[in-house]
């Protein structure tokens, strides 16, 4: 039988990750904001993947 444990973590970024955490952020919130444009104006879901959006965030 599976066990699930949590663990809390505090994270102490420094002012240049913070920098670029707040970047990512606010790319990513474009890039779904504009993608949900697109569904609303299509009125339908759009099939998409990673290679057909441009986004200037890091990948896994």
């Amino acid at each position: 039988m599976p066990q699930t444990i949590t663990v809390k973590v505090k994270l102490l970024p420094t002012k240049e990750q913070i920098i670029l955490l707040e970047q990512s952020s606010h790319e990513y919130i474009k890039v779904i904001n504009a993608l949900v444009s697109e569904m609303v104006e299509a009125k339908k879901s759009t099939k998409k993947s990673t290679k057909d959006i441009e986004a200037n965030i890091p990948s896994a």
